[in-house]
């Protein structure tokens, strides 16, 4: 019934105590492991250098706009015909982390040169505040990533040197100076906010620079920056991670400014290109008006004309504008014509004709102009990170494509209209010149000098209006996107210092817990009773307290002048109680001993064994039968030339061999001289004599074998006991003990077996277990061990 409960409970109490156990037993293990996981963490931590992130915000479409009427070329101000929704985010991404963007950042700053301090445990990375500054004019390949030591020695001079080569290089320079070698060509700037009183300070620190190559460091750049796009928002959130926080801020800060910079271009080249175009313009006109008003006072000087009636004079105004409002035609016709040739042509786009833009209030085709421009510069992007059958690409020729035909299309019908007007008005003019023709003809010659004067004249008034208006509206330029955050630090976001400390503490604790587990498995060892009562289920005499001979005394003094009360005597005399249950029959009890290993107190334990039973009144005999390494006749200081080995021979009767000791109960037949072959003797049919023996003239007849787990000596002399006594100390892993004893308990004609626990220390907390089922609460001992030599 009782076990059925307990076999149904969910939580073994047993199991818990075990538990408890290990851990009180091994804590400390557990302790070391978390202390030592925490100070290689801490230490650990320290040498890492933090991340840090800077983040920035750009608007890629905005709608701030800048209205400037007909301007030439800012008419993409309101609304126009959605060219502009075909520059994706995924573009503007591309454009941010390109190459040629990056580069340009870097050319507004000064990032090709890293400085450090250099202390004592850790190397530190400085961006702002330096005394010095570094500028590269020229390097050799070598020298890229070689840290370079930098000293101060005094206001002007300072001293470098870095290893080549296999070799260190050590020279001095002056500041402000061109600082040239084999290696490099630099240029070391002096901070004038670092005077003279700082001086003293400055030499005492250890500063380093290194030149980094500017590829490498783009690539770098490239991979830390990340741009990602909110949903449902046309804006591009850039964040970049990097050592130094000043660093990240000013480079994002930077290369935001540059981006804005780009998406102006295709409005500025176009500009530019205009104003270029219409001063060529202005040029041709000034020197056609020149020969024209030098014809016309020729032919005025020679005709001796002086004035022209009212009524000629109207007819000549009128002419002249039709004439004035055609040429201005032809002239957006030309440009057409230009448009449709460079669309079809495929040119690049640097050469788009900057005579088209003359047409100021088409804003459709001045949208699409700037998109195709737009787009064909993302294109070439493109192509130089991938090639030009990328997806990207595909989808960007197939945008371009789209526009084409649609500029295609718009100029066609803007041609055809534009032709239309232009027939009429020539009908106007031939009607005007049929009127004129009645004129006589020296007016009429003069008139013709004339409307070839205005005409030019207004175009040049018009040309300067336009140049006018395409001046102001550079001014008025702005870029679509726009920066709406500033780039700021996020602060630290790497390495996770709480989480790392944390992981090696988990890790410590974790291996502390293997080691256990290890231990406990395969080299565990047994402190106490009622530890071993869990192992087996063998017999246990009881335990031997640790104890040891006072200074200066021998093994033989401490074992025979113990009082009668001490710890080590109640020990025994618990054991040999616990042995009267083990074989109450009459006549002579044979005691066996052995262990597995050696040193584990074996022969201590026999010689304590033999003096308590002989203090008893008892006779006791004891047999060293440990023939290989004979111990107990070392231990009381005796010795006999006749013995075990003789009497087996035949050369001497155990009668003869007897040796007495200082208690007349106790008597020893010792091992005599020691055997070649003392494993062949065990077996000989003389053992069986000496047993018998002892049998016939003392009460107890105590035999010291020789551990089993090495020679098997004590398992031939098993047949001949009563009680095999197995000692096990608590200084060796038991498991193996355990398994021998059980394996060498299941064979035949072995006698009874029993354990007893060597070496045991008193602990408070197994007396609060309540775990020690024999001997009393002693403090502290000593164990006696297989192959000590005290004398």
């Amino acid at each position: 019934m009782n076990s059925s409960n307990k076999g149904s409970s969910i939580i073994d109490p047993n199991e818990i105590k075990s538990i408890f156990r290990i851990f009180v037993k091994y804590w400390k293990i557990i302790f070391v492991g978390i202390a030592i996981s925490y100070v290689v963490s801490v230490f650990y931590t320290y040498k890492l250098i933090d991340i840090y992130q800077a983040s920035s915000q750009i608007l890629i479409k905005s709608n701030d706009t800048y209205d400037v009427g007909s301007t030439i070329s800012q008419g993409m101000g309101g609304g126009g015909s959605g060219f502009r929704d075909y520059t994706d985010n995924y573009n503007a991404i591309r454009v941010i982390k390109s190459y040629d963007l990056l580069k340009a950042t870097f050319d507004k700053l000064n990032l090709d040169v890293s400085y450090y301090i250099v202390g004592r445990l850790k190397t530190s990375e400085v961006f702002n505040n330096l005394p010095f500054e570094v500028e590269v004019i020229s390097c050799n390949s070598i020298i890229y990533e070689v840290p370079i030591d930098f000293k101060y020695l005094n206001n002007k001079e300072f001293e470098i040197s870095y290893k080549i080569n296999e070799k260190i290089e050590t020279k001095k320079y002056l500041f402000n100076t061109p600082a040239v070698n084999p290696e490099f060509n630099i240029l070391v700037k002096k901070n004038s906010v670092f005077n003279d009183q700082f001086l003293n300070q400055l030499k005492e620190i250890s500063y380093r620079f290194v030149i980094k190559n500017r590829n490498s460091l783009i690539q770098n750049y490239q991979s830390s920056l990340n741009c990602e796009i909110p949903e449902f928002t046309g804006i591009i959130e850039i964040t970049l991670d990097d050592n130094m926080e000043e660093r990240a801020v000013a480079f994002l800060d930077s290369l935001s400014k540059v981006y804005i910079e780009y998406t102006l271009q295709s409005k500025l080249n176009i500009n530019e290109k205009t104003i270029s175009y219409i001063n060529k313009q202005l040029e041709e006109l000034t020197e056609i008006i020149n020969e024209i008003q030098d014809q016309m006072q020729d032919y005025m000087d020679q005709q001796s004309i002086l004035n022209l009636s009212k009524e000629e004079e109207v007819l000549y105004i009128n002419l002249l504008e039709f004439e004035k409002i055609n040429k201005e035609i032809n002239f957006k016709i030309n440009g057409l014509y230009l448009m449709e040739k460079f669309i079809i042509e495929n040119k690049n786009s640097d050469d788009i004709p900057p005579q088209f833009l003359l047409s100021t209030n088409d804003l459709v085709l001045n949208r699409g102009l700037e998109d195709l421009f737009t787009l064909q510069l993302k294109k070439n992007e493109e192509i130089t990170f991938n090639t030009t059958q990328s997806l990207n690409a595909i989808a960007i020729d197939n945008q371009i494509r789209y526009i084409k035909q649609k500029l295609l299309d718009y100029i066609q019908n803007s041609k055809l209209d534009l032709t239309n007007e232009v027939i009429k008005n020539q009908q106007k003019i031939a009607e005007f010149e049929k009127t004129i023709g009645y004129i006589p003809v020296k007016k009429k010659e003069l008139l013709n000098i004339q409307r070839q004067l205005e005409i030019n004249q207004k175009m040049y008034e018009y040309l300067l209006e336009k140049k006018a208006n395409t001046t102001i509206a550079k001014a008025g330029i702005i870029s679509d996107s726009k920066i709406i955050e500033s780039a700021r630090s996020r602060g630290v976001i790497a390495p996770n210092k709480s989480k790392i400390t944390f992981t090696f503490l988990v890790f410590g604790t974790g291996f502390s817990l293997l080691i256990i587990f290890l231990i406990t498995v395969f080299f565990e060892k047994i402190e106490s009773i009622a530890e071993l009562k869990q192992k087996t289920n063998l017999p246990i005499l009881g335990e031997v307290i640790l104890t040891e001979p006072a200074k200066n005394q021998t093994m033989s003094a401490f074992l025979l002048n113990q009082e009668p009360k001490s710890q080590l005597m109640e020990c025994f005399r618990i054991i040999r109680t616990n042995l009267q249950y083990m074989n109450d029959g009459e006549g002579c009890k044979v005691f066996l001993f052995t262990s597995k290993n050696p040193s584990e107190g074996k022969t201590f334990c026999t010689i304590n064994l033999g003096l308590i039973l002989a203090k008893s009144n008892k006779k006791v005999l004891l047999l060293e039968f440990d023939m290989h390494k004979p111990k107990i006749g070392q231990t009381l200081n005796l010795s006999s030339e006749t013995g075990l080995s003789t009497i087996i021979i035949g050369k001497t009767l155990p009668s003869n061999a007897i040796v007495k000791t200082l208690n007349p109960n106790l008597d020893l037949i010792l091992c005599g001289p020691i055997p070649p072959n003392a494993s062949e003797l065990v077996l000989g049919s003389n053992v069986g004599e000496i047993i018998k023996f002892g049998k016939e003239n003392y009460d107890y007849v105590i035999i010291d074998t020789p551990p089993i787990g090495l020679i098997t000596d004590g398992v031939e002399l098993m047949k001949y006991s009563d009680v095999n006594i197995h000692v096990i100390n608590t200084k060796y892993p038991c498991k193996d003990s355990i398994n021998i004893i059980t394996e060498v308990s299941l064979q035949k004609n072995t006698g009874n077996f029993a354990l007893i626990l060597n070496g045991v220390k008193r602990k408070r907390i197994n007396k609060l277990l309540g775990k020690y089922g024999y001997g009393y609460g002693y403090g502290y001992g000593y164990g006696y061990t297989y192959g000590a030599n005290k004398k």
